[in-house]
């Protein structure tokens, strides 16, 4: 079985900015739960696979 690559790139939603890009999905996870307005997306060998916003809600 091969090994992907995958990456976890953080973006700002309001300004489109890219806040961080790792492979580390711990790391990936833990700055989107620090932070709102992230939008993660994920890539596998440089397709995107995956793009997550949080919900917002009455809590937050």
């Amino acid at each position: 079985m091969d090994k992907h690559d995958i990456v976890y790139v953080l973006i700002n939603m309001l300004h489109g900015k890219v806040e961080m890009a790792t492979q580390n999905d711990s790391e990936a996870w833990a700055f989107n739960w620090d932070m709102k307005g992230i939008r993660i997306q994920v890539f596998m060998n440089m397709n995107l696979i995956a793009s997550i916003e949080r919900t917002v809600s009455a809590l937050d």
